[in-house]
């Protein structure tokens, strides 16, 4: 397979991807809601699922695991009362069969519980229906004594924006191999050549300022040196990205990480030496961990509050990073990271209209960064 061919089916396909995930999240209308929660209340879940599937809610979805977990607690709490459950089960229901078997309810109680803690953790913060849902998982479950608390790092699973991005740092990857002569050294300690990575769009202050080659800001985000340092940059995104989408969605994730990744590749292309090459997502990974780090908290107010905790150890981990690992591009980690603060703080989810938008900007910018990097002549070292 030709090079040009095969980065047209890995564009094409990164764009189906992404567009299937957000339209995937789509959030169910008003009257649907409605209906939903009556199917939940009613503890009908053989109705429900299907219901489900109409609205194009899937199973990694939070909305999903509360409208299950409502359901699955309903049924366990009338199993356990001895009661016969209503409308929209059959006469051949397990429960109204016996209604009073303890295995039964306690099982569906404990699925419930579980599925509705998932959903108070994948639910968005900031978004109106998302904090409602949070509200009443929060006093369904105090009902059982279950404490819920935010976790530390999130599964990929349910998170298609990190999935996405991870499959994208991989196919340039791969055309950053194909563009060097599918070297050995590509996979091992040696890297990709210089030369390879400055024709595809490598940041230095001579080609991107001086030579006025700007889509260099977008590429380099997009490249790394060898496999070590995409992988080294894959596991930060597996612990960054999904939290950081459990909080602003796929569409919301795309736009912080090309945010951010920008403002570290300005900062390298402007501070650092003027004839110094950087490559690497790491701008944009530090940008997740700064929003991250101060988005969610209530107010301006609270998240002033968070950066002034969080600043500390991210400031040590910024100087331990560039004193620890050779090669470093300090001036890109720190614009990366000082970019995601300052937009922790300002962000406001937008409608979701507006995240459409923009993520189909992000696609579009993303398929024309790789068509230049295709099309680029080879740039002086």
């Amino acid at each position: 397979m030709s090079l040009p061919l095969l980065v047209a089916v890995i564009v094409a396909a990164g764009l189906a991807l992404g567009w299937r995930a957000l339209a995937g999240q789509t959030p169910p209308a008003a009257g649907q809601n409605g209906d939903l929660t009556m199917l939940a209340e009613r503890g009908d879940t053989i109705r429900l699922r299907d219901a489900l599937k109409l609205a194009r809610i899937r199973s990694s979805s939070w909305r999903w695991a509360y409208f299950m977990g409502l359901a699955h607690l309903v049924r366990g709490e009338a199993a356990r009362a001895g009661e016969v459950l209503g409308a929209g089960l059959g006469p051949d229901s397990e429960l109204n069969a016996v209604p009073n078997q303890s295995p039964i309810w306690k099982s569906e109680i404990e699925d419930g519980v579980n599925l509705l803690a998932r959903a108070y953790r994948g639910a968005p913060r900031g978004g109106a229906e998302s904090e409602l849902v949070r509200v009443e998982v929060a006093r369904r479950l105090g009902v059982y004594g279950v404490v819920l608390t935010e976790p530390q790092t999130l599964s990929l699973t349910g998170a298609p924006g990190s999935l996405l991005l991870l499959a994208v740092l991989a196919g340039v990857f791969v055309i950053e191999v194909f563009a060097d002569g599918l070297k050995t050294a590509d996979l091992g300690a040696g890297g990709v050549q210089l030369s390879t990575l400055v024709r595809l769009g490598g940041n230095a202050h001579d080609l991107t300022v001086t030579a006025g080659e700007w889509w260099r800001l977008f590429a380099s985000v997009l490249l790394h040196g060898g496999l070590l340092h995409l992988a080294f940059n894959a596991y930060a995104l597996y612990l960054f990205g999904p939290q950081v989408e459990s909080r602003v969605g796929a569409a919301g994730l795309i736009v912080v990480f090309w945010l951010t990744g920008l403002g570290g590749a300005l900062a390298t292309a402007f501070l650092s030496a003027p004839n110094v090459i950087s490559v690497g997502a790491s701008g944009g990974l530090f940008g997740l961990l700064g929003f991250v780090s101060v988005y969610g908290a209530h107010g301006l107010k609270g998240r002033l509050q968070q950066l002034v905790r969080s600043l500390p150890n991210l400031v040590v981990l910024l100087l331990i990073n560039g004193l620890l690992i050779p090669n470093v591009d300090n001036f890109g980690h720190a614009g990366g990271l000082v970019s995601g603060l300052l937009l922790g703080l300002a962000y406001r989810r937008p409608p979701r209209a507006a995240e459409r938008g923009l993520a189909a900007v992000g696609f579009t910018v993303l398929a024309l960064v790789i068509f230049k990097m295709l099309t680029a002549s080879a740039a002086p070292i």
